[in-house]
């Protein structure tokens, strides 16, 4: 027959018990009973023991608060550790939002004034929006000056100035054809080239015109011998170098006159012309455009002298309304390279017509047939 117990003196029993254990292991004096006994809490112990009551007070066990302390200790240092890592997460999330928050704000300044906001992607858009067009417009304003969009269908002509540079009237014609973005080929005469003058060359080198050797003191190249007709051409080439940094493209002989030794040993294109306007006869601008504009056709390579003052008066008209008329205005090289006629060797161009183009060859491949007044053979042009 089983005896019942005390309730209490059941919970009593059991704590010292597991004080003595406790003092036991760790070789250490015992704490009084009194001072230490701690109620255990009654729901523990029914599940020990079914018979004891559920109806007592909770009472901590003394195994229960040392693993309890236990465990604290555990979770304090991994606390200390998950505490760390927080601050050092935050300190870092911190520093870079303050980062953040500054380059968008460099960039939002940088683009536009807009109170409304705009997401990263629309920020990065505009921004290569605004780069392109700044591109765009830097490249434009460097190049439209030099680019000349030719039609080979369409007529063309190929306006000549002789003699030059000289001071004021070189000046008014290529900005003259700067303005009108067309381009003109000038046979210019070493001795007329100095530091001054120099910077005219440039000029017109730049604005996409041609450059073209006059010899160097105008001299007929037909009463010389080859060696003083190439010294001539040598000498003017040397100067024309000094600014531009390369020899002329093109021969224009003085007068008109050539020897055939001279252009074989020489090799580039003599070139000569179609429609004279005969501007050194005449001092009169007005003259100079009727006679250029009731004459002009497709294909013509027009005589002018850039020296006189009336010529540049005249062409400051005659390049608008040309251009009005129809044509391109370009330089021989252009002319012939859009007509499809192939440079030869001390060939003399005449004109460039679309369907017949005269020019004669050293190899016989055309006769040189011309109607027009060669003036300037008679040698009455002034030096």
């Amino acid at each position: 027959m089983k005896t019942k117990l005390d309730p209490k003196s059941q919970t009593t029993k059991t704590v010292i018990i597991a004080k003595k254990k406790i003092n036991t292991a760790e070789q250490t004096e015992p704490v009084e009973t009194e001072s230490r006994e701690i109620p255990l809490p009654m729901k523990k112990l029914v599940l020990k023991n079914s018979s004891v009551s559920e109806q007592e007070e909770p009472e901590p066990e003394l195994e229960t608060e040392s693993i309890v302390t236990e465990e604290k200790s555990a979770w304090n240092g991994f606390g200390k550790f998950a505490i760390i890592a927080i601050c050092a997460g935050a300190i870092c999330g911190l520093l870079l939002a303050i980062g953040i928050g500054k380059n968008s704000t460099a960039t939002k300044n940088s683009i536009s004034d807009s109170d409304e906001e705009a997401t990263p992607t629309e920020i990065t858009s505009e921004i290569v929006e605004s780069q392109t067009e700044f591109s765009t417009e830097s490249t434009t304003e460097e190049t439209t000056d030099n680019i000349v969009i030719i039609d080979p269908d369409k007529p063309m002509i190929a306006l000549t100035y002789d003699d030059g540079p000289a001071l004021g009237s070189s000046e008014k014609i290529v900005d003259i054809l700067k303005q009108y973005g067309a381009h003109a080929t000038f046979f210019l005469v070493g001795n007329n080239i100095t530091e001054e003058t120099g910077k005219i060359i440039q000029q017109e080198f730049e604005a996409g015109c041609e450059i073209g050797n006059h010899t160097q003191s105008h001299q007929n190249l037909k009463k010389l011998d080859v060696d003083s007709g190439m010294l001539q051409l040598k000498n003017c080439d040397d100067k024309i170098c000094e600014y531009i940094g390369e020899k002329a493209t093109l021969v224009r002989p003085p007068y008109g006159a050539y020897d055939d030794e001279i252009r074989e040993a020489d090799k580039r294109v003599f070139v000569y012309w179609s429609l004279e306007s005969s501007d050194w006869k005449w001092d009169d601008a007005d003259k100079i455009y009727e006679v250029v504009m009731e004459n002009i056709s497709d294909g013509d390579i027009v005589l002018m002298h850039d020296i006189h003052e009336e010529t540049a008066k005249a062409s400051e008209k005659l390049i608008p309304d040309l251009i009005d008329m129809g044509y391109q205005l370009v330089t021989v090289s252009e002319l012939m390279y859009y007509r499809n006629l192939q440079a030869e060797d001390g060939m003399v161009l005449f004109n460039v017509h679309p369907e017949t183009p005269l020019y004669n060859s050293l190899y016989g491949t055309t006769e040189f047939t011309d109607n027009t007044e060669k003036t300037e053979s008679d040698e009455d042009e002034p030096e």
